[in-house]
């Protein structure tokens, strides 16, 4: 009954699929310039890999969709 009623994607997470991939290829500069820019800050280490954890994930996907906007960048990634 579940997989007949909502066998539906939403359009957030075909945005999020689609994107993917971009992610992927981009996701250790997001961590490492984060990561860089918070090396400054004299915060515990647990607290500054909790903002990397959070943030990093968040700032790639919107930089991945971004990035899938500009027209021939698709074809690429």
């Amino acid at each position: 009954m579940f997989k007949t009623r909502h066998n539906v994607t939403k359009k957030m997470w075909r945005n999020l699929s689609e994107s993917a991939y971009t992610l992927y290829i981009i996701h250790p500069l997001v961590l490492v310039s984060i990561s860089l820019y918070l090396h400054q800050f004299d915060f515990p280490a647990l607290l500054k890999f909790l903002i990397v954890a959070v943030a990093g994930p968040a700032i790639g996907f919107v930089l991945s969709g971004w990035l899938c906007k500009i027209p021939g960048i698709k074809r690429i990634l």
